[in-house]
């Protein structure tokens, strides 16, 4: 094999991909881009290189170019499942609900009982507003792996939102949505990338005064309430399903506890845009004006698209994690 006329042995091509391998692990997600590009400009078809060069580009929420590069995957394999997962993930991120759904229906097709795509599958139906299929795909999840803490989680923001959806709030609130992804192809443990609900005319609705008005409701909080707790019990230091819960308390009126939640999800990670801005809109509401725009400073200086809501977690898939 040749290089402008140089011989490049296929000793320096591992060497390249796991130097790309390593930055890419490390998150310096540019570095390990510039690696992927050398063995891709000795070998274009190189199908690990070309994969991970595509999960490097979803960490830099660079979907269209991370779609581009799973594309040449599926090429060369049609039946890459990592591949077809990724690029739902990347669609997913583009706000291509639809189409991402088709590839996660690709996988199922190949794998019924991949938890990661059924959990996938349902954060895109519940994007599209389809909360009661989102649950379905949850519970497949849960008949598999009861302690999937992502669809624990997701199950019980699905609960959440189809009981404001009742209740009122409109549905352009319920079906716009902000991603932030992160896509890592080679830890062992999956990352996650984080749903954002965008409020509707970019502020919370008083979810207090539409919410509790029937048992029905009251009972859905609290099942919501209970997976939430069943999930911390497993990862009792996740910030984005102490913010969860936080808000859920907010909507049953339970600000003091909320604060306390919203304070211990930012003790584990102080710049936790979720529970920045969540316990802002609390402090708001007790009158506490001055450090309320405080922490929503700080939340729109961290990240400018975040208008509050509950955030979904999905695992992404891992080279070297099963799927």
């Amino acid at each position: 094999m040749s290089e402008n006329g140089i011989f490049v042995y296929a000793s320096d091509i591992k060497s390249l991909a796991e130097d790309g391998n390593h930055y890419l692990d490390l998150g310096d997600y540019e570095k390990a881009i510039t690696y992927y590009d050398k063995v891709l400009a000795i070998d274009p078809d190189d199908i690990g290189a070309l994969y991970n060069k595509g999960t490097a580009l979803g960490e830099l929420a660079r979907y269209e170019e991370a779609v581009k590069l799973f594309d040449k995957v599926l090429a060369i394999d049609p039946n890459y499942v990592k591949a077809l997962h990724n690029k739902g993930y990347s669609l997913n991120g583009l706000g291509r609900y639809e189409e991402a759904i088709t590839y996660f229906d690709k996988v199922l097709a190949i794998d019924p009982n991949n938890v990661s795509t059924l959990n996938s599958k349902g954060v895109a139906l519940k994007n599209l507003g389809k909360y009661e299929e989102a649950i379905q795909y949850y519970d497949k999840v849960l008949a598999i792996d009861p302690n999937n803490v992502d669809a624990i989680n997701n199950k019980a923001n699905s609960l959440v939102t189809l009981v404001e959806g009742v209740g009122g709030v409109p549905p352009d609130f319920q079906n716009q949505s902000g991603n932030v992804s992160s896509i890592n192809n080679n830890r062992d443990t999956p990352k996650t990338y984080s749903t954002y609900l965008i409020a509707y005319d970019n502020q919370i609705p008083s979810f207090v005064s539409i919410s509790t008005s029937g048992n029905t409701n009251i009972q859905k909080y609290n099942e919501a309430i209970a997976l939430y707790d069943k999930a911390l019990s497993i990862t009792p230091d996740d910030p984005d399903i102490l913010t969860n819960k936080g808000k859920v308390l907010v909507i049953m009126d339970n600000q003091e506890e909320a604060i306390d939640l919203f304070d211990k999800a930012l003790s584990i990670n102080a710049d936790h845009v979720g529970a920045l801005y969540n316990k802002g809109e609390v402090l708001k509401q007790l009158g506490e004006t001055a450090e309320a725009q405080e922490l929503h400073d700080k939340a729109l200086q961290l990240d400018p698209t975040y208008v509050g809501g509950l955030i979904n977690k999905v695992e992404l898939v891992t080279e070297s994690s099963a799927i």
